[in-house]
């Protein structure tokens, strides 16, 4: 009799705290979302006025097309589960002493540290605009556009203009046309489009500190296609300054032609392998210095102001827990992300490295092996190891960047000493005798415990949400990378190559041994077929044949297999009482 029982819909006073809580909360929301403050800038430009109204219409376009519910396929639940496993789901931040951060607190942090990094240049950061000369510049062709369109990433996150990367390809190109002819005409882009929205990723651990992350643009959708125009246009005049040395981000080039250059050029006792360190490279770079080496790749001036357009009155906005911290102006730095970012880093690190080369002096013998900013300098006398260094860590700063010298890593090659040192070079173990071994053994640790954690993510799916074929292919791409990385380019011994393509085999065999229409031969095939003095890529790594075709050989299923013994060319199985032959000089190697 003593319970007092609520009417909310008959009690005024507390219906209206209820409704003013409900406004002042929704208000709060809406004043921190990105279209608050879109539409007021360059409002009466017209390539402004262009872009909103064909980003009005685009977005009418895609809300009329119906939403599909997809189920989730079983290759991105398997991905999901396997990376829950190994602790990389999302991303955390906490604080020093690891408690996690407010939303809040997690922005205010975010854009502080990226303001400290990005918006400490005077306002005279970037040079003035390049008179064109008539007749130059002609607006992207149609042609020119599709290609631009069809280069896009479909599974790319949504930047600033709310255009979905999927719906790329339903943008009608004519409207595209337009928008591109304005802005060339103009030589002016919309400041909503050249915005940066800007999330963190981990670099390590999921969990960890705002210092601990790496900040990454997403671009609007409509920009990508712009820039990747412009990429086509400015990548010949570019291309023409960049070295030879330089690997990172180029058509034929990349971590296997710098490894073969590294061990084609260190082979000789008494050659010091010299590592060095930019911090934050791509974030520091002088915004000056950035269009001043710009300017000298003779660049016509449509496409050089389109580029620097692109960093006048950009301001930064982040990210975090669906909401956006105050926005700022970028000042220095190359913004991640941006189609352009690549090409504007290696043309700078090319006329950085060419300016190391004017002060060091003539008689001091080195080589320089580039992959965007990290650089392997390969010296023959160690006494001129602290010039290097030096000059280096000037021209560095003269671009802006900053060596950092605690990083810098040196070896020493020696053939007949007893002592095993390593650096870590594009995630490769180098050691002082380029034995090779300590990088199998980080290889086969690393393949052991992926095989492990891949195991331990099959027990948590039921077998009827998982398929054979899945399975398989999730299995093949987990474990045959940490083996297979770059398998011709680096010199292993045959030895080396017999336990990694055995190990490979084992584990193989051992995660997928329960799993029907799977044979021992086929995983051995795949397994050779992939490592015929060829680097695979992840596609042929997870492209096993799931099921083995009725042919000369035995089909004999890993399930039915318990004991293997080798007996001259055959490999008798117990359990069954038959015999697989295998292929020529080929292992077999199975482990419970």
């Amino acid at each position: 009799d003593n319970v007092v029982h609520l009417d909310w819909e008959n009690a005024p006073a507390d219906h209206a705290i209820l409704t003013v809580k409900w406004t002042l909360n929704q208000i709060s929301y809406h004043a921190k979302r990105p279209k608050a403050g879109l539409i007021t800038r360059d409002a009466d430009k017209p390539t402004t006025k262009a872009w909103l109204k064909l980003r009005n219409e685009l977005k009418e376009r895609f809300r009329k097309i119906p939403v599909k519910i997809h189920l989730p396929i079983q290759n991105q639940l398997l991905w999901d589960q396997y990376r829950r496993c190994n602790g990389q789901e999302g991303l955390t931040l906490m604080d020093d002493e690891g408690n996690d951060l407010n939303p809040e607190e997690a922005r205010r942090q975010l854009a502080k540290m990226l303001q400290d990094r990005w918006s400490h240049a005077d306002g005279k950061h970037i040079p003035k605009r390049t008179e064109s000369q008539f007749g130059e510049g002609f607006p992207p062709t149609t042609r020119e556009i599709l290609k631009a369109i069809k280069a896009t990433n479909r599974k790319a996150a949504t930047g600033l203009d709310g255009i979905p990367a999927k719906y790329v390809d339903q943008i009608p190109v004519e409207d595209i046309q337009q928008l591109t002819e304005l802005i060339w005409r103009h030589t002016s882009i919309p400041r909503q489009l050249v915005d940066m929205k800007v999330k963190p990723i981990p670099k390590k651990d999921s969990r960890t500190t705002v210092q601990n992350t790496r900040p990454i643009t997403i671009p609007s959708t409509v920009m990508k296609i712009i820039n990747q125009v412009i990429l086509e246009s400015i990548t010949p005049y570019i291309e023409d300054k960049l070295l030879p040395q330089q690997h990172a981000y180029r058509k034929g080039r990349g971590t296997a032609t710098a490894i073969t250059e590294l061990f084609t050029k260190l082979k000789q006792p008494g050659q010091t392998l010299l590592l060095l360190d930019l911090s934050k490279a791509f974030d520091t770079v002088n915004h000056a210095a950035l269009f001043a080496a710009l300017k000298k790749t003779g660049l016509p001036a449509k496409e050089y102001n389109l580029v620097r357009d692109q960093y006048v009155d950009c301001e930064v906005r982040i990210q975090w827990a669906k909401r956006f911290a105050q926005p700022f102006l970028l000042r220095n730095g190359i913004r991640q992300g941006c189609t352009l970012s690549t090409s504007l880093f290696n043309l700078v690190e090319a006329e950085r490295e060419q300016k190391c080369r004017g002060k060091i002096p003539k008689w001091v013998n080195y080589s320089a092996i580039m992959y965007a900013d990290d650089k392997a300098i390969i010296v023959d006398n160690p006494e001129h190891i602290q010039t290097i260094i030096e000059v280096n860590q000037q021209t560095a700063s003269d671009y802006g960047m900053r060596q950092n010298n605690e990083k810098t890593a040196k070896l020493t090659l020696d053939m007949d000493t007893t002592e095993i040192r390593t650096v870590k070079w594009m995630g490769i173990l180098l050691d002082n005798k380029l034995n090779m071994n300590p990088e199998v053994d980080a290889r086969i640790r690393k393949a052991k415990a992926a095989a492990t954690t891949f195991a331990d993510t099959v027990k948590t799916i039921p077998p009827s949400m998982l398929a054979a074929r899945v399975r398989i292919t999730g299995a093949c791409a987990v474990i045959l990378p940490h083996l297979l990385y770059l398998w011709r380019e680096i010199p292993f011994t045959p030895q080396q190559r017999s336990t990694m393509t055995d190990v490979a085999t084992q584990l193989l065999a051992k995660v997928l041994g329960n799993t029907s229409g799977v044979s021992a031969r086929t995983i051995l095939q795949h397994v050779e077929n992939i490592t015929k003095g060829l680097t695979p890529r992840m596609k042929q790594m997870a492209e096993i044949p799931w099921e083995l075709q009725k042919d000369t050989y035995a089909d004999l299923s890993i399930a039915q297999t318990s004991d293997f013994h080798k007996q001259g060319q055959s490999v008798t199985v117990k359990k069954s009482g038959l015999s697989v032959y295998p292929p020529k000089n080929s292992v077999l190697l199975f482990s419970e």
